[in-house]
Formats: structure tokens, sequence, C-alpha cells
């Protein structure tokens, strides 16, 4: 009886992670085709916490976390800038994404990437001090 109910408890748990595994991979899918704010999962970083003195703990997005659009609908991820993190080259914060800022807005429409900032898509990151910043390609 015991052994049973231990194959069963096992079976369940590899359906449960199948299904998780599936779900992550279907999202990913439709994240990394964001057209309108696109998202790097190399670069990007989310919030997965926070210290005990409040600093939020930047760490790789938990994908299952972001919220599910519909088919006709796309990410826009709301960034924010760091105050503890800065890029070395250019000296400006970095941005990450809260989960709970994560909007989703009807394909074609223009969303803010960068709250506050602008997103430079020739550099695929956020600049917070956009004016006369010599950027390519703005998003």
């Amino acid at each position: 009886m015991v052994k049973a109910l231990s194959i069963m408890l096992v079976a369940t748990a590899l359906v449960t992670s199948s299904a998780v595994a599936s779900e992550y991979e279907q999202r990913r899918k439709l994240i990394l085709q964001n057209q309108m704010d696109p998202f790097r999962p190399e670069q990007d970083v989310c919030e997965n916490g926070k210290d005990i003195d409040g600093v939020p703990q930047l760490g790789p997005c938990d994908l299952l976390q972001f919220p599910i659009c519909r088919d006709d609908y796309e990410y826009c991820f709301n960034r924010k800038p760091s105050r503890d993190e800065f890029h070395d080259d250019i000296h400006q914060p970095m941005f990450y994404i809260q989960y709970d800022r994560i909007l989703c807005y009807p394909k074609g429409w223009a969303c803010s990437s960068c709250t506050p900032g602008r997103y430079c898509s020739s550099e695929e990151r956020c600049i917070l001090e956009e004016r006369d910043y010599p950027c390519a390609k703005w998003l």
C-alpha cells in the first residue's frame, strides 16, 4: 500500500513537473516574440524579493510569474531604474523588471518600456538620461 502510494506520488510529481516545463517553454516563446517591448533573457533581470534593508534582490526572471497575454496583446515591461546598479560604460543606472508592473497591451500600441527613461534599441537597454544621449535607434 505504501509502495503504491509512493509510486503514485512520484508519477504525479513527474506529470506536474512536465506540465510546468511545457508551460514555461510556451511562455518563453511568446515573450521572446514580443516586438513592442523586447525581452532579452541574457540581459534583463527581475526583482525576486528584497533584502532586510528593502533593497531589491535582482536576478534571472521567472517567466511563470509574468502575466499571460492574449494572442492579440504583447508585453510591456515598464522597467525601473536601479538605485544600486550602474552601467560601467555610460554611468547610467541599470533597469530591472518588477513582475507586478508587467502589463499586456494590444499589438501595435506604444508602451513605455522604461519608466522613467527610454529604450535604446540599438544598445538593447534603457537610458534614464535620454536627452543628448547618442542612441542610434530609440524604441
